[in-house]
């Protein structure tokens, strides 16, 4: 799959406002020995389609954070919303400015969040 094509669904604009980071991703997106394939992704979306598990929230023992973040157009805050209304145990956290690669836009705050919520 064509990375140049993923930047926008997955980095924030601020993110993306920096033709730095752009250049640093695409070249980590290289480096992937296993890269995500249009099979891989139709896959994906097939089964966001088809597999329905919300009515099986409520049966989730463990506590669970869920993570959103605000510029996630993949995974919209309404859903996690949805998701931390609906598992008992469940703790919603919102990220401002960040988008779907939270984790690599910002690998020490995505770290310190889920340390934190482990300890």
């Amino acid at each position: 799959m064509d990375s140049l094509i993923s930047l926008p669904w997955c980095f924030s604009i601020p993110f993306l406002a920096n033709p730095e980071n752009i250049t640093n991703t695409l070249k980590l997106f290289q480096q992937n020995p296993n890269p995500m394939t249009l099979a891989a992704l139709a896959g994906q979306f097939k089964v966001l389609i088809e597999h329905d598990t919300r009515a099986q929230l409520s049966k989730i023992a463990a506590e669970t954070l869920v993570l959103s973040l605000e510029q996630d157009i993949l995974t919209l805050p309404t859903d996690n919303k949805f998701l931390a209304e609906n598992i008992p145990q469940a703790r919603y956290l919102e990220i401002k400015d960040q988008a779907h690669c939270f984790h690599l836009e910002q690998p020490e705050a995505f770290c310190e969040i889920v340390f934190d919520f482990f300890k």
